[in-house]
């Protein structure tokens, strides 16, 4: 079953400098963006990383630490990483086995966001969480319910997770196989 993260990622580094318009560069006093984490978790918890009040959210990630067998094979997944819809201006990110914690990139000039997600789908079929009107799409993210093998370790993957190529102002999210889950979650941007 779908834990739903948000209303319902290995290690990311979160660069604020590659966030700033043409790759300019500013000192850390004039940047408006800063990264927060949240508190590391172990299986199945969800790391919830929250940006403070008079910051909105404008991306995320998160730093695992996957689980191993006793032969050395990786046999984790991550979950779930995307903008919360239930936690608004939060980034979320859940391991299956191992520990993980979620990061948040905040921006106290930027318009507010919000996010939004599409139904669960069915493996192989691809969730577009949409933009509504009058917003642009920042970032997004997914959460799926992968396959596992009979011994726990996941034989699925997140086979998709960017922005749309056939819908506009969507974020795309997909799996591998048919039997898991998957959802797809939208960071959009008030534009007026």
């Amino acid at each position: 079953m779908l834990r739903r993260i948000g209303g319902g990622i290995g290690t990311a580094v979160l660069a604020v400098a590659g966030l700033m318009a043409g790759g300019a560069t500013a000192s850390a006093a004039d940047s408006t963006v800063r990264a927060v984490s949240g508190p590391e978790v172990g299986p199945g918890e969800v790391s919830w990383a929250q940006c403070p009040d008079g910051t909105q959210l404008v991306g995320g990630g998160y730093s695992a630490a996957p689980a191993y067998t006793y032969g050395g094979a990786y046999s984790d997944t991550v979950q779930a990483s995307a903008p919360s819809v239930s936690h608004p201006g939060a980034w979320a990110a859940q391991p299956h086995a191992g520990r993980i914690r979620a990061y948040a990139l905040c921006d106290s000039g930027s318009a507010p966001t919000r996010a939004v997600a599409d139904h669960v789908r069915n493996g192989g079929d691809t969730s577009y969480a949409q933009c509504p009107a009058n917003t642009n799409l920042v970032t997004g993210g997914y959460a799926i319910n992968p396959v596992y093998s009979v011994g726990g370790t996941p034989y699925d993957s997140v086979d998709v997770n960017g922005p749309s190529e056939s819908r506009p102002n969507a974020w795309a999210a997909r799996s591998h196989t048919k039997e898991g889950h998957i959802q797809a979650f939208a960071l959009c941007r008030d534009i007026g």
